[in-house]
């Protein structure tokens, strides 16, 4: 919201951790792995498990997983920004929610990837971790197939407690209006 982030003590009452007015708080739990958040959410009203990707300015969805949950194809309808990378269609696609326990998010844009363009099969795999085996982007098969950027989580106020496991969020408070001035 104010583009800035705050780091606090660990030490607090466990649950206790939202310090600014909200309207709702999502509690959501969260596991630590391989450097990455990862946590449930609801897209379209169906549930996915989604990774935190700080590092991305915008949302993803693995096409096979947009394929398996909503009959998603690059020749569907109402798919957006057509590009072809190496004979492969990568495409934007605008969803109507996305939830975390009951924090919506409406309208989030994800960028539907083909699955040979992630981990070991993206073309531009280059980060090598110190050893010829795995790079930095070779995927786990339990890796989450949708990666939530920063077009999403800088709509929403985060607190991470990583004691607790738990994500909390809430939607972002606009400040009201200011009273005209008196005459």
């Amino acid at each position: 919201v104010g583009g800035k982030v705050n780091y606090f003590s660990t030490d607090h009452c466990k649950g206790r951790v939202v310090y600014w007015p909200a309207p709702a708080v999502a509690i959501i739990p969260f596991t630590f792995r391989d450097f990455h958040i990862r946590l449930p959410a609801k897209l379209n009203g169906k549930e996915v498990q989604m990774t935190l990707n700080t590092g991305s300015p915008g949302s993803s969805i693995r096409a096979s997983e947009a394929t398996r949950l909503f009959g998603i194809t690059e020749d569907t309808d109402g798919n957006l920004d057509m590009r072809d990378i190496q004979g492969r269609k990568e495409f934007q696609r605008i969803f109507d929610s996305l939830e975390l326990d009951g924090i919506a998010v409406s309208k989030p844009r994800l960028t539907v990837t083909p699955d040979d363009l992630v981990g070991s099969r993206d073309p531009n795999n280059g980060y090598v971790t110190g050893t010829r085996v795995r790079r930095v982007d070779d995927l786990d098969t339990n890796f989450p197939a949708v990666s939530l950027g920063m077009n999403v989580i800088s709509k929403l106020r985060i607190y991470l407690a990583f004691d607790e496991g738990r994500l909390y969020a809430t939607p972002p408070v606009r400040p009201a209006p200011a009273a005209p001035p008196a005459n």
